[in-house]
């Protein structure tokens, strides 16, 4: 997704050349033991990492269930 979004040309409506970066936050949980809102917080928490990276970070939450 990060290599496709990089391809890509934006331009603004003055037409300037626009810089568009992402960044992921991955979790994953089995259902069993977190409820919905759990998994959205860690997540939310894996994004507010890649954001202290910098710009353009993908991080996954390495855990086992």
């Amino acid at each position: 997704m990060k290599e496709s979004l990089n391809k890509m040309t934006f331009t603004s409506v003055d037409g300037e050349e626009l810089i568009v970066t992402i960044s992921i936050g991955v979790a994953q949980t089995s259902l069993a033991d977190y409820s919905p809102e759990d998994l959205y917080e860690r997540a939310d928490q894996m994004l507010y990492r890649s954001k202290a990276r910098g710009r353009n970070n993908l991080t996954v939450q390495n855990n086992e269930f």
